[in-house]
């Protein structure tokens, strides 16, 4: 799916090319890790803030176990991780 691209509140021409996008507003970042580090979260924020997308999600199914973690960007575009219950 393809995204707008913004820088600050200005729509630019182009658009961002996800790999994947739930329900219109939830990035879908797909890893196969042996762990997520800091870069794999990293890249994550950056799609979030680059389209203004509301939420984000990393999936690992690298790892032992399934693993995942939800993030969500307020309008001021603060990004923190949502903790399930």
């Amino acid at each position: 799916m393809h995204l707008p691209i913004y820088w600050d509140d200005v729509q630019l021409d182009q658009t961002y090319r996800m790999d994947l996008v739930v329900n219109g507003n939830v990035i879908c970042e797909l890893k196969a890790m042996s762990h997520v580090s800091f870069e794999h979260r990293k890249q994550l924020w950056n799609y979030m803030h680059l389209t203004h997308q509301p939420y984000g999600m990393l999936l690992n199914f690298g790892a032992s176990s399934f693993y995942s973690e939800w993030y969500e960007r307020h309008r001021d575009g603060i990004i923190e991780k949502v903790k399930l219950l």
